[in-house]
């Protein structure tokens, strides 16, 4: 089902093939968002993507808008404020152009959200991103799951794949705009 008040938002410099991986992601999900938002910044992009217009066109055919905006680069706190401010619905699901959905995430964010809900006003849940292997050579990498004892937006969590879980930001220490829903209007 399309979730009416969420709109995907991405930003990205001038990498059109990892912004393909991550709609598709969004658009092979059990819940979709009403409106796909992306931000292409530094050299102009080549529109010429194959993989990108059948993703446009998947996304018309399924009922979700799709915006693409161009814009210079003006680094990444910027970009997420653009997409912020462009945002025509409620909710914003961030996500960075490196991170593939799983396909109960956004479903998971919307069954999180009365749960956590404190006098009525969340602004924001933060979703896991796992990274599947260690290109930036980080010292704590794993790819065997965790538990919710160890709390951490970068790893599987249990059995399953796990990108939808939302977590308590408050166990975290900082935040990571690469899984994350906004409640715009709190």
């Amino acid at each position: 089902f399309i979730c009416e008040d969420v709109t995907y938002c991405l930003t990205t410099v001038g990498n059109a093939a990892s912004v393909s991986l991550a709609v598709a992601s969004v658009l092979n999900a059990t819940c979709l968002p009403a409106r796909i938002l992306i931000r292409f910044e530094g050299e102009f992009p080549a529109f010429a993507d194959f993989t990108l217009e059948q993703l446009a066109a998947l996304a018309a055919n399924y009922g979700v808008q799709f915006s693409v905006y161009v814009a210079r680069s003006e680094g990444i706190r910027v970009a997420r404020q653009f997409l912020l401010d462009n945002c025509a619905t409620q909710y914003c699901w961030m996500g960075d152009d490196d991170v593939l959905m799983d396909y109960d995430c956004l479903d998971s964010f919307y069954r999180a959200f009365p749960l956590t809900e404190l006098n009525g006003k969340v602004a924001l849940l933060g979703g896991v991103k796992v990274d599947v292997n260690n290109r930036r050579g980080y010292k704590d990498y794993s790819l065997e799951p965790v538990t919710f004892a160890e709390v951490s937006q970068n790893h599987f969590y249990g059995k399953a794949h796990s990108l939808g879980r939302t977590l308590d930001q408050n166990s975290i220490g900082k935040f990571d705009t690469g899984n994350c829903i906004i409640d715009t209007k709190v």
